[in-house]
């Protein structure tokens, strides 16, 4: 019985991604061409894949734009993104593959919650062979908002598992994954190095490298705290 979930983010904590999503995101804003976009996504309202086109859009046109706007933009986004991988190979963050196996015969339920499209999503955990589930992923293709995507990844997990979970936390690598698991009450354990790291230290977030210590993060997880 899986009584505890995780939420797993995906850029920067599983997959070894961000870059190639980026020069895809902005390739696509540049095969619409897009003449007023300010690349300084973390500005944007909503940090996720929907919810910055949605943004940008009406900042560029003065209209929000339909459901088939966005899907266009979420196809297109897709084919850049293939297009990138072209060039660059994808990989995973340092044990997270076996993390995650792991983890499946422990207590602990496993779901994703990403501010990326749902294809391009995809594309990252099959090209990293990370396992998951359909069932328990959460994208911005159905929401603009970071916590609603996490909340969308609870439910998904609680039908899913068939469960109430007395214990919920999440996985991130960003000050954006702090965010909104600060509001939504639940705890972050950080995954990463550099300037990011710095920051979630400096927010007083438990930190690993990557999932290579999977013993010392099980005992994290596994400590009082959580029982």
């Amino acid at each position: 019985m899986k009584t505890k979930l995780i939420v797993f983010d995906i850029d920067g904590t599983l997959t070894n991604s961000q870059m190639e999503h980026h020069a895809a995101y902005l390739a696509s804003f540049d095969q619409l061409g897009f003449k007023k976009l300010n690349e300084d996504f973390g500005s944007y309202q909503h940090y996720t894949d929907s919810g910055i086109f949605a943004e940008a859009y009406f900042n560029e046109y003065g209209k929000k734009p339909s459901k088939q706007d966005i899907k266009n933009f979420e196809q297109l986004h897709l084919e850049q993104f293939k297009d990138v991988l072209q060039i660059s190979k994808l990989t995973e963050i340092a044990g997270a593959k076996e993390f995650l196996q792991d983890l499946e015969d422990s207590e602990w339920a496993i779901s994703f919650a990403t501010g990326s499209f749902l294809p391009s999503a995809i594309v990252k955990l099959d090209e990293c062979n990370i396992p998951y589930k359909h069932e328990v992923l959460a994208t911005a293709s159905d929401n603009f908002s970071r916590e609603k995507i996490v909340l969308s990844a609870i439910k998904k997990a609680s039908d899913y598992y068939r469960s109430d979970f007395n214990k919920i936390l999440a996985f991130g690598d960003g000050l954006w994954d702090y965010k909104t698991a600060k509001g939504l009450g639940l705890e972050l354990i950080g995954i990463g190095y550099g300037k990011n790291a710095e920051i979630l230290l400096d927010n007083g977030v438990t930190l690993f490298e990557d999932f290579l210590d999977k013993e010392a993060i099980m005992q994290h997880l596994n400590n009082r705290v959580y029982k």
